[in-house]
């Protein structure tokens, strides 16, 4: 059984096997060498596709052999969480996620977190969502930013301000993890300015964003947004 482990030097994602954990390893991009610990909600090799091309070594320069080989992100399906509120430009959110699964699997998409379980911490448990995925798309529509609570103690208050809203949670938890975060403008929305977002969070608005907007420019727009991903986790 293998698990996914980043370099903590230049974060590169390695896959290694259990033989590996609490021994030094070398990464194979910058050569820094670490003690691989098994993070908390790491991917397992059913999780990821291996690529046996590309063996991970030991300090002393030893590849494991039979199933305790291991190998690189690169090659491997990535998983992609896609964070986004379900009243703002639903049609968009959902098109953009079919097209996604289709070129990378349906089980490397992850997208409604509906089903948290009964008596769980629903903080952890997004948080846990999120660490299993090596992208994040923020689809950001023109109600994204200024969504507020329709009803109860906090009606008529934004969303974002909230702690507790489930957005908010995702994006901090993907920044937390340094994956990379991309924000998708949907409709007719604009990136959100830094003094606009809650402080955890501010850090969104510095991220290079895309657009996927509704026209004939749309499939182009989700065609590049795929080789962008591709390309980002070719170089990780």
């Amino acid at each position: 059984m293998a698990v996914l482990i980043a370099c903590p030097e230049c974060n590169k994602y390695l896959q290694l096997p259990d033989s590996l954990i609490g021994k030094k390893v070398q990464c194979p991009k910058c050569k820094d060498t670490f003690i691989a610990e098994r993070p908390e909600g790491a991917l397992e090799s059913s999780d990821f596709d291996l690529d046996p091309d590309v063996p991970a070594k030991t300090e002393g320069g030893s590849t494991p052999s039979g199933a305790g080989r291991a190998a690189a992100l690169q090659g491997a399906k990535p998983r992609i969480f896609i964070s986004y509120r379900r009243s703002d430009n639903p049609y968009a959110t959902h098109h953009l996620r079919d097209r996604l699964a289709e070129h990378f699997g349906a089980g490397s998409v992850f997208m409604d977190v509906d089903s948290i379980p009964v008596g769980v911490d629903f903080v952890e448990h997004l948080q846990g969502e999120v660490q299993k995925c090596s992208f994040f798309v923020a689809v950001i529509g023109e109600g994204w930013l200024g969504a507020c609570f329709e009803e109860g103690p906090s009606k008529g208050e934004r969303r974002l301000d909230d702690a507790n809203d489930f957005v908010r949670i995702e994006i901090e938890s993907a920044l937390a993890r340094r994956i990379p975060v991309i924000p998708v403008l949907v409709g007719r929305a604009c990136m959100p300015r830094a003094h606009e977002l809650p402080e955890p969070i501010q850090k969104l608005a510095r991220m290079n964003g895309v657009e996927v907007r509704a026209g004939r420019g749309m499939e182009a727009q989700i065609k590049q947004l795929i080789h962008d991903i591709e390309k980002l986790g070719a170089a990780t």
